[in-house]
């Protein structure tokens, strides 16, 4: 929780799926249909997810001293939101948190057989 914030639920979500898949066999695996890519995919929409959250304010009822996004998140938005200021572009950890849940919340695109 202290290193993904609250993007440690989903994460936590697609273990379970992806492992189900893999244990249940045939029924599971023509639908959710698990590969290397995917699951990359699935880890990068976590890792983008929990920088997005890094762009809120945490309440004062937040017990951890990272932010909503954990440790990644407060580094990734960090990172992208000096950048931006650099740039002298305002509101650059909210700008930086919408473009990282546009990325996260995304459909990947899948190579056309």
């Amino acid at each position: 929780m202290q290193s993904l914030g609250l993007a440690a639920w989903p994460a936590a979500l697609l273990l379970v799926a992806f492992g189900l898949a893999r244990a249940i066999g045939d029924v599971l695996q023509q639908r959710l249909k698990p590969t290397p890519l995917k699951a990359l995919a699935a880890t990068g929409g976590v890792l983008l997810l929990s920088a997005a959250l890094a762009a809120l304010a945490a309440p004062a009822a937040w017990p951890l001293a990272a932010g909503l996004g954990g440790l990644w998140g407060d580094a990734v938005t960090g990172l992208a939101a000096q950048g931006l200021g650099a740039l002298r572009i305002p509101g650059a950890r909210i700008i930086a948190g919408l473009v990282f849940l546009a990325g996260g919340c995304g459909r990947p695109v899948s190579p056309s057989a």
